[in-house]
């Protein structure tokens, strides 16, 4: 799968990973860059030996995951404030990936509509169906080529990973032979 990391800004800050549930937060802008626009952000971080994934969301839309039979569901969890507005706390989730689940990701071009309730645009995504087994570029294909994908309004970005099945290993066969 691909690894997945939290970034700071270069800019004179650094991050801290206290008070907050999951031990992140977001660096503090400097004032002079206060005026901008706030953007969002979501972190996945993916622990493949676990199975599992921790989310934190800064007033980005909700991930989405397509399970092996193609269905597609909107994972909860909880928004905290834009990054740059100066409030804080973020919470984690996290949630285990299943084998043959494709994790996406995306921007808010890909589903938000002018004139369009957001729950609406959400839904037309999640009620996009792909092929059983589908490989992660194929959910990739099928969310961009999707219901009313090729109307965007705003740029679009998704990126799309799956857990890959690790071979079993020999455990106590290399401890046998060590003794």
């Amino acid at each position: 799968m691909t690894r997945w990391r939290r970034c700071a800004s270069r800019r004179g800050s650094r991050a801290s990973t206290s008070g907050t549930p999951g031990g992140w937060r977001p660096p503090r802008r400097p004032r002079s860059v206060q005026s901008r626009r706030p953007a969002t952000c979501l972190v996945a971080r993916v622990d493949p030996a676990r199975g599992t994934a921790v989310y934190a969301s800064a007033g980005h839309l909700p991930p989405a995951v397509f399970g092996a039979e193609g269905r597609g569901e909107l994972l909860d969890v909880p928004v905290g404030p834009p990054l740059g507005t100066g409030v804080g706390g973020y919470e984690a989730l996290a949630r285990p990936i299943g084998p043959g689940q494709t994790l996406l990701l995306y921007t808010d071009g890909l589903v938000e509509r002018r004139g369009e309730d957001i729950d609406a645009s959400l839904a037309r995504l999640t009620a996009l169906r792909t092929s059983a087994g589908a490989r992660p570029v194929d959910v990739v294909d099928a969310v961009c080529e999707g219901p009313d994908a090729r109307h965007a309004e705003d740029d679009v970005a998704v990126v799309a990973a799956r857990l890959r099945p690790r071979p079993p290993q020999e455990v106590g066969r290399a401890a046998v032979a060590d003794a």
